[in-house]
């Protein structure tokens, strides 16, 4: 990793693990609402896609360009 070593990436890992969507948790609502947009918007960015709008104003942008979002693989 270029900005992290993986030893002090290490250090802050703790156990984690994978939750049923049954389970309901509540960070993982958020985290829906916010990759759907997000997705759409990847996919199709020329298409209206109102809940991106509401999303885009809290990526970084530089000079029109988002730097806060990372497509993979790059275009």
């Amino acid at each position: 990793m270029h900005y992290v070593s993986p030893e002090r990436l290490a250090e802050h890992m703790g156990h984690f693990g994978f939750s049923q969507k049954s389970e309901n948790i509540f960070g993982l609502q958020v985290a829906d609402l916010i990759a759907y947009p997000i997705s759409r918007y990847v996919l199709n960015p020329e298409k209206y896609n109102p809940a991106f709008e509401v999303i885009a104003s809290n990526i970084y942008t530089s000079n029109g360009k988002m730097l806060g979002l990372k497509i993979f693989p790059d275009k």
